[in-house]
């Protein structure tokens, strides 16, 4: 029984991901993840060294595109914003991985009464 105990805690483990607080920059400078995989045209994003990022939004039209932003790491959360400034559109999120390190997981972390967009994005490294 020990064993079966054993095996279920670590394929729970496997399924929910190692939380990253300190080495997200490791984690994401210079890697790209895609978002749907399998998807015709799937979103993706990429990050630099020196705090730029874009979200590359798949498919056609007005919304698609090239989305240009600043990333930067506090109290063990990824944050990042896509307007001129910190506070334009500023989104912190928790950060782990699954499937030794293939897969990531953004989560968010402030949590808003009234929240249009996504609250968890979940991807696959492919750099």
């Amino acid at each position: 029984m020990k064993h079966v105990t054993a095996i279920a805690l670590l394929m729970l483990s496997a399924c929910v991901g190692t939380p990253v607080r300190d080495s997200i920059p490791q984690l994401l400078v210079g890697r790209e993840v895609v978002y749907t995989p399998g998807a015709v045209d799937p979103n993706r994003q990429t990050w630099a060294a020196d705090g730029t990022t874009v979200f590359f939004r798949g498919g056609t039209g007005l919304f698609s595109g090239p989305l240009k932003g600043r990333w930067v790491v506090e109290d063990g959360k990824y944050c990042a914003w896509f307007g001129n400034n910190t506070s334009d559109a500023r989104e912190c999120w928790w950060v782990s991985t699954s499937e030794g390190g293939r897969n990531i997981r953004f989560k968010k972390a402030d949590f808003e009464l009234i929240d249009f967009g996504p609250n968890e994005y979940n991807g696959v490294f492919v750099k």
